[in-house]
């Protein structure tokens, strides 16, 4: 089994700390506190993706409708474009990420921990180590039960932990997208470490899921940032080439289109010292 082969993997690397934690917490933890959780577990990280979602697509409507007006220094241009932009890379953020980890559940089906030492159609009736406790089928949550989804839900849907995907992501758009100032900036970083918590002691994803939802946030955000500055540079350099819009809709998020306050001072910079050029070598 692929939960085993992770058990393993985490035995070797020292990380294997699932069991340790999930009793140090229900030692601790009442019985509305353990609702709480498997609450948390159940609805939060939809509901706060959809809402920060919800956000970027308002400030995108609210900008595009908007008439522009720019200033002198074409800052107000610059930050509507920015707002245009944002929902743009999140939504291709969001899309690319979650498709990949859904193939994930296709191709690398792994069981949760709380499934391992159950003996049943589901579980793997290992009881000699691994030792979990089911807590939503202990405790229950506020919202719902095993019973109320076991025909719809896919109990092998661990790696990548989308719970941590997604609580990642609204960190993502907290610091580099919505770009909000301190003291509040990184305050967002408590979500994801709370979802974290929560999927380890509910035992609902092993720590290797959770890093594994990490690594693959990285790269596609590393990737798409990588490619939006890459053909704004390039739209900025045939543009002040006198080459027009050539490069200017090769992007990988569809985003760079619109050039920030600061592509269009290099624009600026690139168009005088062209001209500059030209009159020296026309007047030596």
């Amino acid at each position: 089994m692929n939960a085993l082969s992770i058990i393993r993997a985490e035995q070797s690397a020292k990380i294997y700390i699932e069991p340790i934690l999930q009793d140090w917490a229900i030692d601790r933890t009442p019985v509305w506190g353990w609702q709480f959780w498997n609450t948390y577990y159940a609805g939060v990280h939809t509901v706060v993706t959809v809402g920060v979602m919800l956000t970027l697509l308002l400030f995108r409507f609210y900008f595009e409708l908007r008439p522009r007006k720019p200033d002198r220094s074409g800052t107000n241009s610059s930050r509507q474009s920015r707002h245009i932009t944002n929902y743009k890379f999140a939504r291709n953020l969001f899309l690319i990420t979650t498709t990949i980890a859904s193939l994930g559940y296709v191709f690398i089906p792994v069981m949760p921990p709380r499934l391992v030492p159950l003996c049943n159609d589901q579980g793997g009736c290992d009881t000699s180590v691994h030792k979990f406790t089911d807590t939503i089928g202990m405790w229950g949550s506020l919202l719902w039960n095993w019973k109320d989804v076991k025909e719809t839900a896919n109990p092998y849907a661990a790696f990548p932990s989308v719970h941590t995907l997604w609580s990642c992501f609204v960190a993502v758009i907290w610091l580099e997208v919505l770009q909000i100032r301190r003291p509040y900036r990184y305050i967002i970083l408590l979500y994801p470490m709370l979802t974290i918590f929560c999927i380890i002691i509910t035992a609902n994803h092993f720590i290797f899921d959770a890093l594994g939802a990490i690594v693959l946030l990285t790269m596609v955000w590393g990737t798409l940032a990588f490619c939006r500055r890459f053909a704004s540079r390039r739209s900025t350099v045939s543009a002040a080439a006198g080459l027009g819009p050539l490069y200017s809709s090769v992007s990988c998020d569809n985003s760079s289109n619109e050039d920030s306050e600061n592509d269009q001072v290099i624009r600026m910079a690139l168009i005088k010292n062209e001209h500059t050029s030209g009159l020296r070598h026309e007047f030596p």
